[in-house]
């Protein structure tokens, strides 16, 4: 009986440090919070990429993006050596303006999209991301995402 005692211990010994191990993986995989809270957190965008968001919905992505999307460039057309295109960035087109000028680029983040699709928007919209943008186009499945630009002070016109 002490025999089988001992290996019920080691056996409930061996199942704990299991779950031990795998409890932070578990946990970050299901309960991380959003991973872009601002935008000094976009870097995190690129370097999960291949993990949480390429063969993914557009809405994963977009669910883990907490500032405001102020301004999108798209373009929808998909072929086998260029997918369709998404650029989300978060200021607003004066501002996108003034770091062009200055021959910069704000933050974006530049994904590219397996499916093609259409972008059917008014002149006054056509820069806008809604949320009815994100119900239509959600599904999408996400090829490759990549984070390039700038955060901080406007820079001056050279």
């Amino acid at each position: 009986m002490e025999k089988s005692t001992l290996l019920a211990h080691n056996h409930m010994k061996r199942l704990l440090q299991a779950v031990l191990l795998l409890s932070p993986f578990i946990v970050s995989v299901q309960g991380h919070g959003q991973l872009m809270k601002t935008l000094e957190d976009a870097h995190l965008i690129a370097e999960n990429d291949s993990l949480w968001f390429r063969g993914k919905p557009l809405k994963n992505l977009l669910k883990e993006i907490g500032p405001e999307i102020k301004m999108v460039s798209v373009n929808g057309e998909s072929w086998a050596e260029r997918p369709a295109l998404i650029i989300f960035r978060f200021v607003d087109r004066s501002i996108y303006y003034q770091y062009r000028c200055a021959e910069k680029f704000p933050l974006s983040i530049q994904v590219r999209i397996k499916e093609s699709f259409d972008w059917k928007k008014s002149k006054e919209d056509y820069f806008k991301w809604s949320k009815t943008d994100t119900e239509q186009l959600g599904n999408l499945t996400i090829v490759t995402a990549r984070v390039y630009g700038e955060v901080g002070e406007l820079p001056q016109a050279l």
